[in-house]
């Protein structure tokens, strides 16, 4: 497989560059380093994709044919401003349930940003840190860890026309704008369950 394009940038003090390539998830846990054992493993016997410690997810890819199963996820380069949590501490599984994605764990907090499709959010104070998929490849959870509140949120669909550079070349993809940061991930409402957008917030 011919490897994406790494692009290196620098931080500002309370901010992150979102052009830092993450890795492939689909069929292993890429950057999973919690204990394996519940409850660390916040998403058990899933594949999971998940960024170092206070970097948030910045994009995601998907097979462009096929079942169009999930494949990579963009790390943004931290930290994240206000974080001041201890890895592991707060942070939390967030499923996707529910007609059009209403979730039970914060149901005021969605808003209906991708009609007709299935979708996970963060509380308005996290930030999406990692994704799951099943071993069939549905994607079915984020891990949300705290934050500072964010706003201006807008959704990117996975078709690869908002990309700052190709960065998992041969997949559709979408990444959030400067600045901004993965809150939550829509999939289609019935098999397979494919992404189809990607919800990007600012702090």
């Amino acid at each position: 497989m011919i490897q994406p394009e790494r692009v290196n940038a620098n931080n500002g003090a309370f901010g992150y560059c979102s052009n830092i390539y993450g890795g492939v998830f689909w069929g292993q846990n890429f950057g999973y380093s919690w204990t394996p054992t519940n409850p660390r493993d916040w998403a058990p016997n899933q594949y999971k994709g998940e960024c170092p410690w206070n970097q948030p997810v910045t994009g995601l890819s998907k097979f462009p044919t096929g079942n169009q199963q999930a494949h990579s996820i963009m790390c943004g380069q931290g930290p994240i401003a206000g974080n001041a949590f201890p890895p592991n501490a707060s942070c939390h599984l967030v499923p996707f349930n529910g007609l059009n994605g209403v979730n039970g764990n914060n149901p005021a907090n969605i808003s209906d940003w991708d009609f007709g499709f299935n979708k996970a959010e963060c509380s308005q104070n996290e930030f999406v840190a990692g994704i799951s998929q099943s071993t069939s490849g549905r994607t079915d959870g984020l891990l949300c860890c705290p934050s500072t509140l964010h706003f201006g949120c807008t959704t990117q669909p996975l078709d690869s026309t908002n990309i700052s550079v190709d960065w998992d070349w041969g997949y559709f993809k979408a990444e959030c704008a400067q600045g901004a940061y993965l809150s939550g991930v829509s999939v289609g409402a019935s098999s397979p369950w494919a992404p189809h957008a990607i919800h990007c917030c600012t702090p």
